[in-house]
């Protein structure tokens, strides 16, 4: 299984499988691989996709849980993590096909090597689309990843959102919220709004204005926070 694997692997990278690929060194690792791979299954580990998104203004915590899970889930294309799927790199250049002992892990190594391409890469981009159609379908990100829905292409609905949610609009959008959240908070002690969650709202818009480069001064934050 692990020569399979590791054939595979080559495969995948567009790499000639030769005999002096297959070292005792590098079966022992794939067969590593093989038994985390069981131990994983074994756990049945589930890992939740995040919450649907709805409006711009969680577009920050949205994404970067959204990074997480698709480093998790499992793809098709020899368990790959679906977040491979999404990487900058269309074509891994010579560079990175030639590091293989600098990777920490063959997940990342695959990450980084797969190739876009062929039977494999396109069952796991319908999967990616899937995933995010069911956490958009009811918000604002829905109607830029609609033209991919009769072919499924999940790499182009990544694309698309973030094209909306990192462009000059999305920007301005998420700024305009990050505001909102401070100007509308209002804690009297009386009402539904405990203090805890009166700071978490002051605390997450700063925390999105600095992630976007317009970091609001010490003294405005203590002046808009009258509690």
């Amino acid at each position: 299984m692990a020569l399979r694997h590791l054939a595979d692997y080559r495969a995948l990278r567009g790499d000639e499988a030769t005999v002096m690929t297959f070292t005792p060194e590098t079966l022992t690792e794939w067969m590593s691989r093989l038994d985390d791979l069981d131990e994983e299954k074994a756990e049945d580990t589930d890992h939740p996709l995040p919450l649907s998104i709805k409006e711009m203004g969680t577009w920050t915590v949205w994404k970067e849980t959204m990074l997480t899970q698709l480093g998790q889930v499992r793809g098709t294309a020899l368990f790959t993590p679906l977040i491979y799927v999404i990487r900058n790199e269309l074509t891994p250049d010579a560079q990175a096909l030639a590091k293989i002992a600098e990777y920490n892990s063959i997940d990342d190594n695959l990450v980084a090597t797969v190739l876009l391409e062929g039977p494999r890469f396109k069952e796991d981009n319908k999967k990616l689309y899937n995933l995010l159609k069911v956490l958009v379908i009811d918000g604002c990100f829905w109607p830029f990843i609609q033209p991919y829905n009769l072919k499924p292409d999940g790499r182009a609905a990544w694309k698309a959102i973030m094209m909306q949610a990192e462009g000059v609009h999305g920007i301005i959008t998420r700024k305009w919220q990050a505001y909102a959240m401070v100007s509308t908070a209002r804690y009297t002690g009386k009402g539904r709004m405990t203090y805890d969650q009166y700071a978490d709202r002051h605390q997450r818009a700063h925390n999105e204005l600095e992630s976007l480069g317009e970091p609001v001064a010490e003294t405005k934050k203590v002046s808009d926070f009258p509690a």
